[in-house]
Order: structure tokens, then C-alpha cells, then sequence
């Protein structure tokens, strides 16, 4: 949308700056994140009352959120596909112009585009998937973003490599659900793998059941692929599971996840608490669960109803109190795993991409990098950003990574 937007004469400004029209890329998987959508909504007017907000994405399809956008003063209110043409509704909503473009079609969309540059970020992120055919009974996304289309594997190679000769040095693959991918996904990782270029790979999120031996392999001998794979669990508990219509037991996440830590792979996954009929002992197992996995992080969710979903008739709704103590629990136990996890690279060498952010601890200035293990690491502010480098860690506390400079990699 940038490179469109841009292109045809606007030009982009902070979003705490004062600006003509505000584009936000909302979501509503989670109740969460639909209230920061219309927050990031509220707070574009009261930066620039004559200004014009338009909202684009998951939202677009929920009338309860449509309903609640227009009351806040969105003027327009785009379905995914709508995105190519946001020059020409930046033009329409300065004019006076407002509505809501929602359809079908937009859930069908195949996305073919070539995008050949990710902002000033050093890792670009290359969507090669879109929709999802799962059938999770707790997950609004098959709803919102339609079944699964594929975008080429001539378009996604010709778009990596566009943003590798555009400086970026790290490829992140993402889609809806990415290991569905319709052409291959395995053999999309082989034919990135032949590539030209100094730049490594890394894959989002996957789910389980994509988890083979052969795409094992692939890990195990790919020289691009980072060691580092995010693979949702969502419930340790087997009655949960199947609740939530996940097509896996857990013991097959347990026998994955310590497969891949024998290759050395840094495992992170999603969990959701507080599933509707979650008991007492339904948590204890979930709890005993997680404490046994190789873990380097989790992303923790107390369970969110979205309307329209299996899970939303399920009876059994969990106290609301119950599940955040629920989620606090699960979270002390992934950040000692956090913890313990970065405790291990203490003194050893790591491979950094370096990121144009910074950051100021005790009146110091560092700069960020992400390990090939997802770890953000600190390194003297000194070193430049868009750097691939080896660094080694020298100390490792509860919050922080630091890290000092060795030499380019």
C-alpha cells in the first residue's frame, strides 16, 4: 500500500504526527485486537479532527464492528482486496466521500503483486498464502479471510528476490496458513533455498500437522532456513483439543517439538486459556503440559468469544478472573523457560540482523538485532542498522540480551 500510495504523489508520516488521512490495517481474531483497531480509529481524530480515517482488513466483514467503526467516524471500510486501490480511496475520502466495500470477492482474492521493499526494516515479510480450509471451532479467520489461495511460486520467488537487491537481509515467509501453501510449500523452501543472495529464511508460523520428515529434513539441511520455528499448540489439554477441533494429540506436539530441539531449533508457540468447560484439572494437565516442552517463548491468550463461531454456542463459559489467573500462570512458566533459554547463549557466538531500531537502558543507547533463534539482542547503538554480523552474547538478565559486536557474517 506504501510503495502505491507513494507512487502516486502521497507520502507517509509517523502516526503520532498530524496527517491528511490515516490508513489502519485493523484485525478482530481476538476481542483484543478489534477494540485496538477502533482505539488506533479514536486516536487519528484526535490528532487531526479533519482528518480522514479509513480502516481496512478483518473488521470490514463484522457487522458489530462496521456498526461500531462508523459510530467512531470512519469514513471508509475496505475488504483485503480493496488495498491496490488505496490511492484512489485516499483521493475519495478527501473528497468528501465515505462507505463500506466488503464483499465476497474479497475473501477470494489472490494477492499476485511484487512487493519490492518492506519500509526501512532489515527483515521483510513475503505473504505467500492467504485463507485458511481448518475448521477450529474457536477461530473467526476462515470467516473473515476466506479459504485458502496461493499466490505463484514465480511471483513469490521474483518477489524475494526483489527485496533481497533492496537490502533486506532476512526473508519472512507468513500467510494465513502458511503450510497449506496450494503449489508445495516444501518445494517452495527448496527452490528459495537455490537462490542467489546473502539472506536467510525464516517461516513464521506453522501448524503441526505440517510437520513431516521430509520437511524436517529440509531443516536439518538447509543452509538459509533460521533455527527458530513457531508451531501453535493452543491447548495442553487432549479434552480441550478436540474441542477446539485441532487435528492433533498431544503427543504428537510433544514428539515435534523435542525433535526439533535435538536439531537445535528454538520451538515458540500460541496458547489459549480459559476455553469454554476448561476445568480445574483440565488446566492442571495443560499447565504440566507446557512445563515439559522445550519452550523459548509462547504467545498466551485467554480465550476470546467471537461471534459466529462453533465455540461461541459451547456452554461452559469460563470466569473471566479465572482465566487472566489462568494466563498469569501459564506466562510465569514460559518467561523462566524464556529465561533459561537466553541464559544458555551466554557466551556464545550468534548470527544478528541488525534493525534501524534503538533503544535506551540505564542512560545507554543500543541497538536491537534478531538472532537466528528469534532472540532480540542488544548491541552498542555504534554498530549500523540493515548488518548481518556475528556478535557474542556477554550477558543475559531477566529482560534484556546484550551483546557485543565480532565481525560481519
Amino acid at each position: 500500500m506504501m510503495d502505491k500510495c507513494e507512487g502516486e504523489g502521497f507520502y507517509s508520516t509517523s502516526f503520532k504526527e498530524k496527517a491528511d488521512v490515516y490508513v489502519i490495517n485493523g484485525c478482530c481474531v481476538t476481542s483484543r485486537a478489534a477494540y485496538e483497531t477502533r482505539l488506533f480509529a479514536k486516536k487519528a481524530l484526535q490528532n487531526n479532527k479533519q482528518a480522514k480515517v479509513i480502516v481496512l482488513g478483518c473488521p470490514s466483514y463484522m457487522q458489530r464492528e462496521r456498526e461500531m467503526l462508523k459510530e467512531i467516524g470512519v469514513h471508509f471500510i475496505l475488504g483485503h482486496s480493496y488495498k491496490h486501490e488505496m490511492p484512489d480511496f485516499i483521493l475519495r475520502a478527501m473528497n468528501g466521500e465515505s462507505g463500506i466495500f466488503a464483499d465476497d470477492y474479497s475473501k477470494s482474492y489472490v494477492d499476485e503483486s511484487v512487493l519490492c521493499r518492506f519500509g526501512n526494516r532489515a527483515r521483510a515479510f513475503c505473504k505467500v498464502e492467504e485463507g485458511c480450509n481448518f475448521h477450529c471451532t474457536f477461530c473467526i479467520l476462515p470467516m473473515v479471510r476466506g479459504k485458502e489461495r496461493s499466490k505463484s511460486i514465480e511471483n513469490v520467488l521474483k518477489e524475494i528476490k526483489c527485496l533481497i537487491e533492496s537490502g533486506h537481509k532476512e526473508i519472512v515467509l507468513t500467510g494465513t496458513n502458511i503450510g497449506s501453501y496450494r503449489f508445495g510449500f516444501k518445494k517452495l523452501l527448496q527452490l528459495i533455498e537455490q537462490m542467489d543472495g546473502e539472506f536467510r529464511i525464516r517461516i513464521s508460523s506453522i501448524e503441526p500437522v505440517y510437520i513431516d520428515d521430509s520437511l524436517i529434513n529440509i531443516l536439518k539441511e538447509s543452509k538459509r532456513i533460521v533455527k527458530h520455528m513457531h508451531i501453535p499448540l493452543q491447548s495442553g489439554s487432549e479434552k480441550i483439543l478436540k474441542l477446539m477441533g485441532r487435528p492433533y494429540k498431544k503427543e504428537d506436539y510433544y514428539n515435534i517439538a523435542w525433535r526439533l530441539n535435538k536439531l537445535g531449533i528454538a520451538l515458540g508457540t500460541d496458547i489459549i486459556v480459559g476455553f469454554p468447560t476448561e476445568t480445574d484439572e483440565d488446566f492442571k494437565e495443560e499447565e504440566a503440559f507446557v512445563k515439559s516442552l522445550p519452550l523459548q517463548y509462547a504467545h498466551v491468550f485467554v480465550y476470546s468469544k467471537r461471534e459466529k463461531t462453533p465455540a461461541a454456542s459451547i456452554k461452559g463459559e469460563i470466569n473471566g478472573k479465572i482465566a487472566k489467573n489462568r494466563s498469569k500462570i501459564i506466562r510465569r512458566i514460559i518467561a523462566l523457560k524464556n529465561y533459561a533459554f537466553r541464559k544458555s547463549l551466554e557466551g556464545k557466538r550468534v548470527e544478528l540482523i541488525t534493525e534501524p531500531t534503538k533503544v535506551v537502558i540505564d542512560g545507554k543507547a543500543y541497538r536491537k538485532g534478531v538472532s537466528k533463534e528469534y532472540v532480540v539482542v542488544l548491541i552498542p547503538s555504534s554498530v549500523p542498522p540493515h548488518e548481518r554480523l556475528w556478535a557474542r552474547i556477554v550477558h543475559v538478565n531477566r529482560n534484556f540480551t546484550f551483546a557485543e559486536y565480532e565481525e560481519k557474517a
